[in-house]
């Protein structure tokens, strides 16, 4: 780039073609390759937008699998340099985003118990995704019973927090646990909503059957969110919130660290 933008023309309105000719030439062979993983990895997420969604795990894996497959079947000689840095950055990216996704399945075991709910939800947001129309009245009926369980969520941690005069602790829940489950409950919300939007008020039968269910089920879940935050993540209404962080762990760490070239462990940096 430094070379080519030197020409004479480079920097011309319109250039000389011919420079930027010469620039296409010194261009990566694996560029439109590092484009196609970026844009068709965002695409995936956005097609299945339900954090930690076994769904999206297994086609963020599947995809990564992929990939990684038919880069390492590339004539890594055959590349002109660019095309070899890049070779090896999107393999480093790749081996970066597998051990993203195994983070966040341990992520997911450790909140899952907050929101039994989940799959239930998600569900009703994939299959849209699929072009499968929700039924009415059976979605009215799932709303409602997440409604209830997340009304009843709220109503034992503050039972829990007035014996235990504010806090309440359980086995293996940290605030960093907590206060992650508080923003996933918060994200379902989001999808229900999303979810909602497409449906009411264009489908009458929809609309009959789920606004009450719906308005509940929004409540509720701010509730809940707010009960979890502060009963377990410590953050009190109107106090200053406690810095709590989300640790990658070891295995996190590790893979930051070689995604950027990093040649230490963790260990050394410190020492």
């Amino acid at each position: 780039l430094r070379d080519t933008a030197s020409l004479p023309g480079w920097a011309d309105d319109p250039p000389v073609l011919s420079t930027l000719v010469q620039f296409a030439r010194q261009e990566s062979d694996l560029r439109v390759a590092v484009e196609r993983y970026t844009l068709d990895q965002a695409a995936i997420r956005r097609r299945y937008d339900v954090e930690y969604s076994p769904v999206r795990q297994e086609r963020l894996r599947h995809f990564s699998e992929g990939w990684q497959q038919r880069l390492a079947a590339l004539d890594f000689d055959a590349l002109n340099p660019e095309g070899r840095i890049d070779y090896i950055l999107l393999r480093n990216r790749i081996t970066f985003d597998q051990a993203t996704l195994r983070l966040d399945d341990q992520r997911w075991t450790e909140i899952a118990p907050f929101v039994p709910f989940a799959d239930r939800l998600r569900t009703l947001q994939e299959a849209r995704y699929d072009r499968r129309r929700a039924d009415p009245r059976e979605t009215a009926g799932t709303l409602d019973h997440v409604a209830e369980q997340a009304e009843r969520f709220t109503r034992e941690l503050a039972d829990a927090a007035r014996k235990s005069g504010g806090t309440v602790t359980r086995p293996g829940v940290t605030p960093t646990i907590a206060l992650r489950a508080a923003r996933y409950v918060e994200r379902l919300k989001e999808v229900v909503e999303d979810f909602n939007r497409f449906y009411s008020g264009y489908d009458p039968v929809y609309t009959w059957w789920c606004a009450v269910p719906y308005a509940r089920l929004e409540k509720a879940f701010t509730a809940y969110a707010g009960a979890v935050r502060e009963h377990l993540g410590g953050v009190r209404p109107g106090e200053p919130a406690p810095i709590v962080g989300d640790p990658v762990l070891a295995e996190g760490l590790r893979a930051h660290l070689a995604v950027e070239m990093i040649p230490y462990s963790a260990e050394e940096l410190i020492a």
